[in-house]
């Protein structure tokens, strides 16, 4: 039963190498779809098959569970388009909740030195596979060997993440756990600090900013060793050893890797149009920044409900539209936030007062059972990899991803402690485990059918009437409903007929994700009506917020029967006046339009 385990376990950290298919608009479908069924898995298999005699459980699983509580309540009081959007948010802490359930039976079963043994090993070897998978990308050699077939265009590592920070978080994370290896044992010490200079290699390629304080904890980590003399001189050692390393790794790496570059791309290998090095990026950051002045600008103009209880979880993206359109100097940015980039304020936007005193109770839980095993070593990387999830959530949202959501939690339940329900009996752990098993069943084959139809669809080469009324009928009641409606945007053309349904439609989408598809749907569709004005208004939003959308304005314009060269005329002066406070002309949008595209076919 325990190998199974062990099974599940390495399958979850994996799970991101294995997303060969990334489907636009379900891009994390294998990552984070599949970290919610292997949730419900590994949850509902410990729950039935590990005989323990009691029913145990770890303390932080009340951390998922007070979330979704206080999100509960704010979903309650909050308006939604589309039901699917608070279903999943839902769906996903409960589901975190069950797989804290299981590895609590589980770190019950092998003890909390053998769930530290096999999840470090498992860290180590998935930090390694992913920094070789993300060097193998970032250089060419996959196209070398004949895997991709692909120049190498990135100029910040990716990885198989997707995204540097992340990636950059993960390995981080493997990093620590491959450390502790060093500083504590006395053999085998050049395999892992070569081990460890793999990962710190593609670690500092991601060009992320977050190595500053990720190298900062490293140092602190040494300072506390040394305060309160923890550990013996060898062990300190070590970790200096690693601190500069680390620090070495920043400064020199960067150049190592231009000189490579510049051979790989004599040999064709590479063709990168800059190089991001990680020591010449600044830091201002105009993102985060706007992002945290609209955040507080907007709490003055909450009603004292929404003060209360928030916006509603998942609802970020069109209260970052809306205020977007209002500070027309802060946004330098072709993208639509879909997150505060900043955990605290994220919750007080989208939780109210409720959502933040909620987070931050949390937090402050967290460092109280932190505190309590600061000076065992044993612990030293689970801490560490706690704590940069932690730093990492006040910059980003890391924690919004499912995978990520489940990486703290495998991290947190040796931290917080192991419990055990009073009169708690096996009958009732087996009562779960079915309950939880029946509900896997139901959501595979119902959320596993709609997303190989979305899949179909978006690598089908033809699509045809059935595809379309399939993606219709989904968009209106499924949990991937959104998404449907997103892929029929992509792949079909607005209906001539129902033109006011289907205006309703792209409303309730505008109120879930105000994306540049989206903003260019409405506009046809008012344009399609005749209702010139309601189009030079959307027209005027869309080329403010996305100016790369302009010349497809025009072209839609031309194209619409009805529509005569006084209409276009008007419509050409919206988009100008989008453009204008921006302080981008329409021949610079063209600019910015053809660089898009002929970065989508390098």
């Amino acid at each position: 039963m325990k190998k199974t385990v062990y099974i599940i376990l390495a399958l979850y950290f994996f799970l991101p190498s294995l997303a060969v298919i990334r489907p636009w608009p379900l891009t994390s479908m294998v990552p984070d779809g599949g970290a919610l069924v292997l949730f419900l898995v590994l949850g509902a298999w410990c729950l039935a098959l590990l005989k323990l005699g009691r029913f145990v459980y770890s303390k932080s699983v009340f951390i998922y569970l007070s979330v979704a509580a206080s999100s509960c309540i704010s979903i309650y009081f909050s308006d939604y388009a589309y039901s699917a959007v608070w279903k999943w948010y839902v769906i996903v802490l409960f589901s975190c909740a069950i797989f804290v359930l299981g590895l609590s039976q589980f770190l019950s079963l092998v003890g909390v030195e053998g769930y530290l043994r096999v999840l470090n090993k498992i860290l180590a070897l998935s930090g390694f596979i992913y920094a070789v998978f993300g060097l193998f990308q970032y250089y060419g050699i996959d196209n070398i060997l004949g895997i991709s077939g692909h120049v190498a265009t990135d100029i910040r590592l990716q990885g198989i993440l997707g995204q540097p920070n992340l990636s950059n978080t993960f390995l981080w994370v493997a990093l620590l756990a491959v450390a502790y290896d060093f500083f504590n044992e006395s053999n085998r010490k050049i395999a892992r600090f070569s081990l460890i200079s793999v990962i710190l290699w593609a670690s500092v390629l991601t060009a992320s900013r977050m190595l500053y304080l990720y190298f900062l904890l490293l140092v602190f980590y040494y300072l506390f060793l040394s305060f309160y003399k923890l550990a013996d001189r060898g062990y300190r050692n070590s970790v200096l050893v690693i601190v500069a390393q680390v620090l070495v790794f920043i400064i020199f790496v960067p150049k190592l890797s231009a000189i490579l570059d510049t051979e790989l791309a004599r040999a064709g290998v590479v063709d990168r149009t800059a190089q991001v090095n990680v020591m010449t990026r600044g830091f201002h950051d105009s993102a985060r920044i706007s992002e945290l002045k609209k955040d507080f600008h907007a709490l003055r103009q909450m009603t004292p409900t929404q003060l209360l209880v928030g916006i509603g979880p998942d609802n970020y993206a069109a209260f970052s539209e809306e205020k977007d359109l209002g500070l027309p100097s802060s946004r330098q940015f072709e993208f639509l936030w879909t997150n505060s980039h900043n955990i605290f304020t994220m919750f007080l936007v989208q939780g109210g007062f409720l959502g933040f005193v909620t987070i931050l109770a949390c937090f402050l839980y967290v460092g109280i059972c932190i505190f309590k095993h600061a000076k065992k070593k044993e612990y030293s990387w689970l801490i560490g990899g706690v704590l940069v999830l932690a730093l990492h959530s006040m910059v980003e949202y890391p924690l919004w991803y499912p995978w990520f959501l489940g990486l703290l939690a495998v991290l947190l339940i040796p931290i917080c402690g192991v419990s055990e329900i009073q009169g708690g009996k096996e009958s009732s752990k087996r009562i779960v485990a079915v309950f939880v098993f029946v509900f896997l069943l139901l959501f595979l084959f119902d959320v596993g059918g709609q997303a190989r139809l979305i899949a179909k669809v978006a690598y089908s080469k033809k699509q045809d009437r059935h595809d379309y009324i399939a993606l219709s009928l989904m968009g209106s009641h499924a949990l991937l409903g959104p998404y449907a409606t997103l892929v029929k945007y992509r792949m079909f053309s607005p209906e001539k007929g129902n033109l006011n349904g289907q205006l309703r439609q792209v409303d309730k989408m505008m109120s879930w994700r105000p994306f540049d598809l989206v903003f260019m749907r409405k506009f046809t569709i008012e344009a399609m009506m005749g209702d010139v004005s309601a189009a030079c208004v959307t027209a005027t939003e869309l080329s403010k917020l996305y100016t790369f959308a302009a010349p497809l304005i025009m072209t839609k314009a031309t194209m619409i029967h009805g529509l005569d060269a006084n209409n276009i005329g008007a419509i050409y002066s919206c988009v100008s006046k989008g453009l204008a406070e921006r302080n981008i002309s329409f021949l610079d949008a063209e600019k910015i339009d053809k660089k898009m595209i002929d970065g989508l076919h390098m």
